[in-house]
């Protein structure tokens, strides 16, 4: 199973029509994640999303293209761990006036014990082309997330620049005490095709830092692969991952 979805990951991206596409309208995303220290935490995942407008490839680095030009879409996907299988529905839509109006459902099936619902909803404003603030709220059986996120794109001679991404989620547990999340990262585009960023994130309960690291390259406008890498303090190991998308 690991391999199989490794390769088709890779294949996703190589599969790709050779010639360049003017736009697209359909994204389709094929990945696979592990943990080298840890058993049955392999995970693979399947996903699509129609974008409510065809997005044109003319400008922008290519995994930024959605996000500049204020894309509205609707998108399902498919996770299965070795403990879980779960379905999420969900879209964006923004309006004319740039405000942006989000909202997912998802249910897991554990393999033991009753299924869980989560519901969220989210609130955005784009301040700028490149910068767009962002308020949400989750519901699961366990929880309720409040969340603040904002991304921004740094112009950068040279290169498509460099897009900031900073958040805060507060998480109150139904048992247990309110747990605070911070986190900062960074996505640099060297080109249209070829970006690396890196993360960091720190909760008040563990008082842990978290990291990561990622590189995403695209073969062509319609054909990409992103590889990750993730490790935490006081955890033995680290965990990978690979994903393709097709574009059409």
């Amino acid at each position: 199973m690991k391999k199989a979805f490794v390769s088709l990951a890779i294949l996703a991206a190589f599969s790709a029509p050779s010639f360049a596409a003017d736009s697209f309208q359909h994204e389709v995303t094929a990945g696979y994640s592990d943990h080298t220290k840890q058993d049955n935490a392999d995970n693979w995942g399947l996903g699509y999303r129609y974008y409510l407008e065809s997005q044109s490839n003319a400008q922008h680095a290519y995994d930024l293209i959605p996000f500049l030009n204020h894309a509205s879409w609707v998108q399902g996907a498919y996770l299965n761990t070795d403990f879980a299988d779960s379905y999420s529905l969900g879209g964006r839509f923004v309006t004319q006036s740039d405000w942006v109006l989000e909202a997912n459902y998802s249910r897991i099936d554990p393999d033991y014990g009753s299924s869980d619902d989560v519901w969220s909803v989210g609130l955005g404003k784009y301040l700028a082309q490149g910068t767009l603030l962002r308020v949400s709220y989750e519901n699961s059986d366990f929880a309720d997330t409040f969340g603040l996120a904002l991304d921004h794109l740094i112009p950068v001679d040279g290169s498509e620049g460099l897009l900031l991404k900073a958040g805060i989620e507060n998480v109150d547990y139904d048992q247990g005490d309110d747990v605070w999340v911070y986190s900062l990262g960074g996505d640099y585009f060297f080109t249209r095709a070829w970006s690396v960023g890196a993360e960091t994130s720190w909760d008040d309960e563990s008082e842990d830092f978290g990291w990561g690291l990622n590189t995403s390259y695209w073969f062509n406008n319609q054909a990409n692969v992103k590889i990750t890498y993730s490790d935490a303090e006081d955890v033995k190991g680290y965990e990978w991952g690979i994903q393709g998308t097709l574009r059409f």
